[in-house]
Parts: C-alpha cells; sequence; structure tokens
C-alpha cells in the first residue's frame, strides 16, 4: 500500500532539498546516536510530519502524535503502520506538519538560539584581575 515510497539513503544538500520539496512524509532512521539530527528540523521547518526512532535527540524534535510519530528501534512493523497512517490521512498529515513548523520555529529558530546564545555569553566572565598594591 505504500507504492510512492521512495528510499534515498545518504545524497546531497541538493538531492535532500529536492526530495524534501515532494515528500509528504520523513522517515529518519537512526544510522548513528545524532544530538541534533538536521535532516529531521529540516523537514519539520518545512512543515512535513517525520516517523523516527527513539534514538539520540530524535525525542527532542519529534514530539510524539503532534509533529510526527516516534517509533521503536528496529520495529518495521510500527514504521510500516505510521507510513500507511499518514499517508492515508492528509488531514493528520496536514496538522502534524503544521504542528512540527511551529514547534522548530518555537524551540530551534533564530530567536530562540540568539536569546540562549545571548544568556551564555551574558554568563560568561572575564577572569579575575590582580590587583598589584
Amino acid at each position: 500500500g505504500l507504492s510512492n515510497l521512495r528510499i534515498l539513503g545518504p545524497c546531497s544538500r541538493q538531492g535532500v532539498t529536492r526530495a524534501m520539496a515532494d515528500a509528504d512524509v520523513v522517515v529518519v532512521p537512526p544510522i548513528t546516536c545524532d544530538a541534533l539530527p538536521r535532516a529531521a528540523l529540516e523537514a519539520q521547518a518545512r512543515g512535513i510530519p517525520v516517523i523516527a526512532t527513539r534514538v539520540g535527540g530524535l525525542p527532542e524534535i519529534v514530539e510524539d502524535g503532534v509533529t510526527g510519530r516516534l517509533i521503536p528501534p528496529g520495529d518495521w512493523i510500527a514504521l510500516r503502520d505510521a507510513l500507511i497512517v499518514l499517508t492515508e490521512d492528509p488531514a493528520l498529515r496536514h496538522r502534524w506538519g503544521h504542528a512540527a513548523r511551529q514547534r522548530v520555529q518555537e524551540r530551534f529558530g533564530a530567536t530562540r538560539t540568539t536569546a540562549i546564545l545571548r544568556g551564555v555569553y551574558a554568563g560568561v566572565r572575564a577572569p579575575p584581575t590582580i590587583n598589584d598594591p
């Protein structure tokens, strides 16, 4: 029932951009234990729901049942079921995609990142000076 499924594997930046322009759903498998998988962030920033595993930083990016689906690593049945649900329900895909875009903007967008960095820099102190008599 997944006749439009395309498995891309590793690809260039341009390949990722082209693929996401056509995607309804993006699956981010746990190739490594990445702390902040860029593919998941990019997909959600484009309003595309993500199916991912509960590995590395993915649970911080994908909110299960809100912005996508989190499945156990290696559970091919759960992956299949999540793909079928999202491909057969455009309204759900749209809702999750919209929520994904908002979440990325709120949690990982430039405004929040800038505020966090300003806080870090504000907390950094110059080394103490030695007062010579």
